[in-house]
């Protein structure tokens, strides 16, 4: 059993590290655990400068109530999947993101984290208004 253990914690560790979009790890009070290279290129910050830094710092400011709410329906076990957020890149402009975020549950059934994956969705927001622009003349 272990060594196949061993692939798949390897196996997901390599999908962790090399996944174009943003796989982020939280504690329930909203601490940044974990944050892969996708993270690192949709919002600029390394996971050096990330670690240890609330979540809240990086919402965009409307987004923080959200944020709230989020960790409260987490630590009781809920996931919420595909919704729309913006977070702040480290130059302050704001990226729109789509989330799915889940609870981290150790052996013994307890959420004990948040994971979340977030899709920066800009070009398809550019596309979007572009087909608006041209379906409104």
């Amino acid at each position: 059993m272990s060594s196949s253990h061993t692939e798949t914690e390897d196996r997901i560790a390599s999908i962790f590290k090399f996944a174009n979009d943003a796989i982020i790890g939280k504690d329930l009070n909203g601490i940044i655990t974990d944050w892969n290279k996708g993270a690192e290129i949709i919002f600029g910050f390394t996971s050096k400068e990330i670690i240890g830094t609330p979540i809240q710092s990086f919402l965009v400011s409307d987004r923080l109530d959200t944020e709230n709410l989020i960790l409260k329906r987490i630590a009781n076990g809920e996931e919420i999947s595909h919704f729309k957020s913006a977070w702040k890149h480290k130059d302050g402009r704001a990226i729109p993101i789509s989330i799915t975020v889940s609870p981290i549950i150790d052996k013994n059934g307890k959420v004990v984290g948040v994971s979340q994956i977030a899709r920066d969705i800009s070009e398809q927001i550019r596309i979007e208004q572009q087909l608006f622009e041209h379906d409104s003349h």
